[in-house]
């Protein structure tokens, strides 16, 4: 919501101009998905994963890569059947990393950032050997004031 509240995010405007021509394959319909639509979960999708499981965590792909292997077909049009989506909030995510120009968990390191004790956020080791060095730094001030 701080990306709408600054302009850099529509809540009403199709999600496809947020992305590279052509990411969907799946797409019954024509009319718009829009961010309230992967809000509400009802973007139309209907989901079944495979393929998203990895043994070695070098084997995981990006959000890019996992949302194009793991795109559901759309069976209902937007915005007229409820039906719960993770694919739709992962969708989200890339669209905030991709107007924010970051990763989307340094997106959200930077909002939790103080809000919780850094140890007891469930990271991977990949992702927090990622943090930008202002954050590290932060994590570091952050565990040494607490005494941990």
């Amino acid at each position: 919501m701080q990306m709408v509240e600054q302009g850099k995010l529509d809540l009403r405007t199709d999600i496809r101009e947020y992305l590279p021509e052509g990411f969907f394959r799946k797409l019954k319909y024509d009319e718009p998905i829009t961010l309230l639509n992967l809000m509400h979960h009802n973007a139309g999708w209907q989901e079944r994963y495979t393929d998203l499981f990895y043994r070695q965590e070098d084997d995981v792909p990006d959000l890019k890569e996992a949302l194009r292997i793991a795109e559901p077909r759309q069976v209902y049009k937007p915005g007229t059947v409820l039906a719960y989506s993770n694919y739709g909030a992962s969708l989200a995510g890339y669209i905030v990393e991709r107007q924010s120009g970051q990763p989307f968990i340094h997106t959200l390191m930077s909002i939790f950032l103080g809000c919780w004790e850094w140890r007891t956020l469930p990271f991977t080791r990949r992702c927090r050997t990622i943090l930008p060095l202002p954050l590290q730094e932060a994590r570091f001030r952050a565990i040494q004031q607490s005494g941990s």
